[in-house]
């Protein structure tokens, strides 16, 4: 606690508060959520529970981001720097501004496809990872005139973690206990854009997602699984295009080489002819030796007349 700021004393007891209440992992993110977006000025936020081993987000409460962009975020996650939430288990920090993950924030794909078409700018995360295992993780964003985020602040976020971890650790393990063995599977199909284009009934009620304006509950594995997947299929037909290209311009090489060394490659002979017999049986009459100023044999190629 010597390390907050006055500044965030009472709202570090009411967070706290909220991690140890027994709420259910959805409704413990969304109330943090706002509570911390309050709080710090923030205009957007996505609070995602992980998969404890993989770091891949299962589910997510997500405020702020024009639904038209998710598609795109899904894509982006794990696949950039900057949403690639596997590598926090190994950092020694549990929060870090954007500016601290990535070298080039204006050129960073998670600015340039997220965060600047939805008129956002500043991104602090928090990674809530106990024991070695990844539980959720946050992304506070605000608008350029809401200014970048403090140390102070990135202090108070940090203090914060270990109590989030703890309460979604627990949400999980209730959940678990609760659950009942399903009687059968949601199926979805892929469509070749990576969307989800069919899904059965049990994938239905999986999929829907409450949401009011740019307010989303979204059950993100499947979402980014499939983004992974389109990202793949397209990287192997580049790259099989890519190897099309590069073996027909080396037969094209090949070929002009071939033809050149036909042309005038084909060394004569010419210090000694092996016999006119062999000569005229090629159907070309005998052709003396040409002798250089110091009467050495010189060798010249197909169709030098001397």
């Amino acid at each position: 606690m010597g390390r907050l700021s006055a500044l965030h004393v009472n709202e570090f007891s009411a967070v706290r508060e909220l991690c140890y209440r027994g709420l259910d992992s959805a409704t413990l993110r969304e109330r943090v959520g706002d509570r911390l977006s309050r709080h710090l000025g923030g205009s957007s936020y996505c609070f995602g529970a992980t998969d404890p081993a993989t770091a891949l987000p299962v589910h997510s409460v997500s405020v702020g981001l024009d639904p038209a962009v998710m598609q795109t975020f899904y894509g982006l996650v794990l696949a950039t720097p900057s949403l690639d939430f596997g590598p926090w288990i190994a950092r020694s920090r549990r929060a870090a501004r954007l500016e601290d993950l990535v070298d080039d924030v204006e050129h960073d794909p998670y600015t340039t496809e997220i965060l600047r078409p939805c008129g956002l700018r500043y991104d602090v995360q928090v990674a809530c990872i106990g024991g070695g295992w990844s539980w959720g993780h946050m992304c506070l964003r605000r608008r350029q005139k809401e200014g970048p985020f403090e140390d102070h602040e990135v202090r108070f976020l940090e203090a914060l973690a270990p109590h989030l971890t703890a309460g979604l650790r627990a949400a999980a393990s209730r959940a678990a206990l609760a659950a009942a063995p399903g009687k059968s599977a949601g199926v979805v199909v892929i469509g070749p854009d990576g969307k989800v284009e069919l899904a059965n009934g049990v994938a239905e009620q999986l999929f829907r997602q409450p949401v009011s304006g740019t307010r989303q509950c979204l059950l993100t594995a499947v979402q980014i699984v499939a983004a992974q997947l389109e990202r793949r299929r397209r990287w192997r037909r580049h790259e099989g295009g890519h190897r099309r290209r590069r073996d027909q311009r080396r037969r094209r090489q090949r070929r002009s080489k071939g033809s050149s060394s036909r042309r005038t490659g084909q060394l004569v002979h010419p210090a000694v002819p092996s016999g006119d017999g062999a000569t005229r049986r090629r159907g070309k009459r005998a052709r003396p030796p040409d002798f250089g100023p110091t009467g050495e044999g010189l060798i010249g190629t197909k169709g030098n007349t001397g």
